[in-house]
This record gives structure tokens, C-alpha cells and sequence, in this order.
């Protein structure tokens, strides 16, 4: 939930702390990326996890977090000052800071593609600092809106959105077909060398690639997007 601009306050320190925390980010998930840290186990993750599996919950988490911040944004921004009002519908009736989770969830979705401790301890404290924020202007709006913020705080949780079981089933099932396209995918472009995960047909383990598997996988991968994207929609929606 939020409210139109023009009702309640942000943190004083708001715009300068996000700042801070996302340039230190980067600075170390860069300086990871391209292996100038002095020290030998900070992307050590890589060493456990191969980069393949990694390349879906990023491309979700980015989608995701990209989706919370414009829905957020748009229903912030609408309208003029003059006309600022109470908000809890849209992603806001999923979850109490859409803004700051999408932001989050984005920054997260680098550390799939090359994964950092030093950038994910700088997540985490990046986390504490935006969830203290989030209570301090919890308590202007509580102020201000007295019982009526206070009964959405209790419908609504403040990080984890509120999806229905059937919205949640769409997209686990989504996640699962991308998965399982992302996986024939590599398979058929000799990334990963297994048998087609799943077949019905054509159930030889591929050696040196294969463009049927390659382009089934694509257009299943590409299903399980838009399965999970109309999924993440209904839930803003509700």
C-alpha cells in the first residue's frame, strides 16, 4: 500500500541511502564479475551451481521485480498532489512496498548471473535498511489514516505478496515449463550434455547438439514465461 504523492513522508534519508547501497552493489558484483577481487572465495557459488541452472530464477526475478516497480510507479504517479489518496488496490493489495521489493528482487536477479558474498552481504544489509525505512514511514501513515492503515496492515503482508492458491499453482507450473524448455534448450544446443529431460520422442541422449530439441525447448521456455507473466498480472489485478 501507499499513498498518492502529497500524503505521508519518506524516510529523510531515502533517496541518498538507496543510492549508496545500489552503486556499492554493482561496484562489487562488477568487481566479481570480472574477477578483480583480491580474495578467493567471494564467487565461490559458481564453483557449486552451474551457470545454465542459474539463468531462469534470474531472468524470473528480473521480470518480476522490473513488473512491481512500473505497476507501483504508475499507480503512485497517476495523479496529481492535489488528488492524493489512500492506495490498496493493484500490487498494493499483494503486498504493503511493491516499490522496494521490485527493487530488491531485481538487484537479486544479478547474483544469478554471476553470483557474489560481497554484493549478496551488501543485499542483505541493502534488505534491513529499506525494511527500517519501510516501518518508519509505516508509522507516519498510521498517524495520519489511524485504524484504517492499520486494519491493511493486517490483510497485507509487508514483503511477501498474498497470491491465491490458484494463482500460485500457475505459476509453479510456469517456472516448471520454462525450466524444462530452458533445459531441452541447452541440451539441444550441446550446452549440456544429457538426455532430453522428459521426452516423448527422438529420446536419444544428444552429443553434438540438435536443432529440434534447441528450438522445442526455446518455444516451451518461451510458453513458461508467458504463463508465469500472466500469472504475476492476475495477482496485481486481485
Amino acid at each position: 500500500m501507499t499513498i498518492k504523492h502529497g500524503m505521508g513522508h519518506e524516510h529523510p534519508l531515502n533517496d541518498r541511502l538507496q543510492l549508496i547501497m545500489i552503486t556499492l552493489f554493482f561496484a562489487a558484483w562488477m568487481l566479481d564479475s570480472l574477477s578483480l577481487f583480491p580474495f578467493g572465495y567471494s564467487s565461490v557459488m559458481f564453483d557449486v551451481l552451474s551457470f545454465p541452472i542459474l539463468i531462469l530464477p534470474a531472468a524470473l526475478l528480473f521480470i518480476v521485480g522490473r513488473y512491481l516497480i512500473v505497476k507501483s510507479h504508475s499507480e503512485v504517479l497517476v495523479e496529481s498532489p492535489k488528488n492524493a489518496k489512500f492506495i490498496d488496490s493493484g500490487v498494493y493489495s499483494s503486498v504493503r512496498h511493491p516499490m522496494y521489493l521490485g527493487g530488491l528482487l531485481l538487484l537479486l536477479s544479478f547474483l544469478f548471473i554471476s553470483a557474489s558474498l560481497v554484493a549478496l552481504g551488501i543485499w542483505i544489509v541493502f534488505f534491513i535498511i529499506l525494511n527500517n525505512m519501510a516501518a518508519y514511514e509505516e508509522k507516519e501513515l498510521v498517524r495520519l489514516l489511524g485504524k484504517k492503515y492499520v486494519n491493511y496492515q493486517s490483510k497485507v503482508h509487508k514483503w511477501l505478496p498474498i497470491m491465491k492458491r490458484k494463482q500460485f499453482m500457475a505459476i509453479l507450473v510456469g517456472v516448471i515449463v520454462a525450466l524444462l524448455g530452458l533445459l531441452w534448450f541447452l541440451q539441444g544446443a550441446g550446452i549440456i550434455q544429457m538426455c532430453p529431460v522428459l521426452c516423448v520422442m527422438d529420446c536419444k541422449c544428444i552429443t553434438g547438439g540438435s536443432p529440434f530439441w534447441e528450438a522445442a525447448g526455446a518455444i516451451v521456455f518461451i510458453i513458461g514465461i508467458v504463463i508465469i507473466g500472466l500469472s504475476v498480472r492476475r495477482v496485481g489485478k486481485t
